[in-house]
């Protein structure tokens, strides 16, 4: 494929997405982030978490354990996993300075 056809589709595929109604996942990929929209997103990020979860409880083989995605994204709560997830927000706390505490 040449970057000419390549440039042809995203626009085309973008232009469409503009278009799109809202309340579509089409429209909040496109930019929108109205209430309509992001209910749109925020229904189909629960469902996508609640399948790969099913998922995982048919077959805990399939996934990678001891890493913060395999708890964030696959709803993991082995102790590998719950123990990266920790390590992982522990270090993020660290490099952006984050605290409850207000000043």
């Amino acid at each position: 494929m040449t970057f000419e056809v390549f440039e042809r589709k995203v626009t085309s595929s973008a232009k469409r997405a503009r278009h799109a109604k809202h309340g579509t996942r089409s429209r909040y990929n496109a930019g929108c982030s109205c209430d309509d929209c992001r209910e749109a997103q925020r229904l189909y990020i629960t469902q996508l978490k609640r399948r790969l979860h099913a998922r995982l409880l048919d077959d805990p083989t399939q996934v990678r354990h001891g890493s913060r995605s395999t708890y964030i994204n696959w709803g993991c709560r082995c102790d590998d996993c719950t123990e990266a997830n920790s390590r992982g927000l522990a270090d993020w706390k660290r490099r952006t300075g984050y605290s409850r505490r207000k000043s």
